[in-house]
């Protein structure tokens, strides 16, 4: 059992783990953290664990990427971003859309980016969107409706607040889940579906 949540051990000094998926637990995911807590699980708190006056920054093109430079290359765009989401309307759905909207849904994220994004997909802002975009809808950003992009950047429906961290490995959860369920857990077959029942 695990799915995303898999913890390495073993590899490094001082017990420390590798996460390979499903790493960080956002702020604003409060289902996920009451679950560890019910389990019995405690958090590392990552921001608090940092250095007074520590900066966060990106790593692109072999190349540092500050926050500043960030928030200088989306002011490029923002207007662009802004424009569209007034143009397409919210919400955009198959039997209600306008002209803008339906065009955004038949561009793709990557489309959206090399049109808008000054240089493009290859550039350290066009990077970052795409795998922005890739991880947070777990969705190729050439195959994913440019829409996504244009009203969680307009909106602020993405957050940027990955702040936990289960102590000892994320694949806890699943581990302890499974315990809890002992019995009532089929392996190597496919989930269909789920059906809640009326108890």
């Amino acid at each position: 059992v695990g799915g995303r949540c898999h913890t390495r051990r073993g590899d490094f000094a001082d017990e420390q783990i590798v996460e390979r998926g499903g790493e960080y637990i956002d702020q604003w995911q409060v289902s996920i953290q009451q679950l560890a807590a019910e389990l019995g699980l405690q958090f590392d708190n990552l921001t608090a664990a940092e250095v007074p006056g520590t900066e966060q920054f990106l790593y692109f093109n072999g190349a540092p990427y500050s926050f500043a430079e960030l928030v200088t290359d989306f002011e490029q765009v923002f207007d662009q971003i802004q424009a569209d989401a007034l143009a397409a309307g919210f919400p955009t759905l198959y039997n209600h859309y306008t002209e803008r909207g339906f065009e955004l849904d038949h561009m793709s994220i990557s489309d959206y980016i090399n049109t808008y994004v000054p240089g493009g997909i290859t550039s350290r802002f066009g990077k970052y969107l795409d795998i922005l975009f890739n991880n947070f809808l777990s969705s190729e950003s050439s195959d994913t409706s440019s829409l996504y992009l244009v009203y969680a950047l307009s909106f602020g429906l993405i957050e940027f607040g990955e702040q936990f961290h289960v102590h000892g490995g994320n694949d806890q959860i699943p581990k302890r889940l499974k315990k809890r369920l002992h019995g009532q857990i089929v392996t190597e077959t496919r989930l269909i579906g789920i059906k809640e029942k009326e108890n």
